[in-house]
């Protein structure tokens, strides 16, 4: 004989419904409860708890300048929250030093702001009216000569406020061969076409503008090597000697 069947009672299964419809709201209710209370005490945390704030700051990249005078102009905000920290303000201030090329600025959790720096370095010294300054190879004089020189540098006369004629002294300087530098007491600059290499003995070289400077310092490489006291390069496919 086939089993009956009970029938099930249709309000007992709605009934049912609902409690597993309410107890999935209150589970997620109570998750993202959970979830707005963790993120309020992380906010606290990072934005305002006095754990998480500036306490030291560090300097790399220092050589002309000491980490001390970075962190004066720096003034990094000390017992700030990090994250309050305006890295841009801090490095925009310390770029502001001459002798500074490049500033960086971040935070290091969970205390301090770091400062990495790039300082220009000098590739000749441009002499005007018997003031020194050093010249990087963007050919910005960024400071003053103060006491002893830094060794193997070419003084140049030239005018300061010509920034073309100090970029071109540049590539000149730079494309000297190691034979045709060490004879090179001073470069006068007049203009930039007008580029002359003063060398020992009173001898010297007419460079003329830097086009094809690294041409004119070979041919007038082979050149000094002869007894020719005037040598002229500027056109260094057809140079001449007397």
């Amino acid at each position: 004989m086939p089993e009956r069947r009970v029938p099930v009672d249709a309000s007992f299964a709605r009934a049912r419904k609902r409690r597993r419809s309410r107890r999935r709201v209150l589970k997620i209710t109570a998750i993202a409860t959970a979830i707005v209370v963790a993120l309020g005490g992380l906010i606290y945390l990072v934005g305002f708890s006095p754990l998480i704030v500036t306490k030291k700051v560090t300097v790399e990249g220092t050589d002309a300048l000491s980490p001390e005078e970075i962190e004066q102009v720096a003034a990094a905000p000390m017992n700030v929250p990090l994250v309050r920290v305006r890295t841009e303000a801090i490095a925009a201030r310390v770029q502001n030093l001459p002798v500074v090329r490049e500033a960086e600025v971040d935070v290091v959790w969970p205390d301090t702001v770091r400062i990495r720096v790039v300082e220009r370095q000098p590739v000749f010294i441009v002499r005007t009216d018997d003031v020194d300054r050093y010249v990087d190879d963007q050919g910005v004089a960024y400071t003053t000569v103060e006491g002893d020189p830094e060794p193997d540098l070419i003084v140049v006369d030239a005018a300061l406020g010509d920034s073309r004629v100090l970029s071109d002294v540049v590539t000149v300087v730079q494309s000297l061969s190691p034979e045709l530098r060490a004879e090179v007491e001073t470069i006068t600059a007049e203009s930039p076409d007008g580029i002359t290499l003063n060398l020992r003995e009173k001898r010297t070289v007419e460079w003329g503008s830097a086009a094809d400077s690294e041409l004119k310092s070979q041919v007038a490489t082979a050149l000094i090597r002869t007894p020719a006291t005037w040598i002229n390069v500027t056109a260094p496919g057809h140079p001449s000697t007397r």
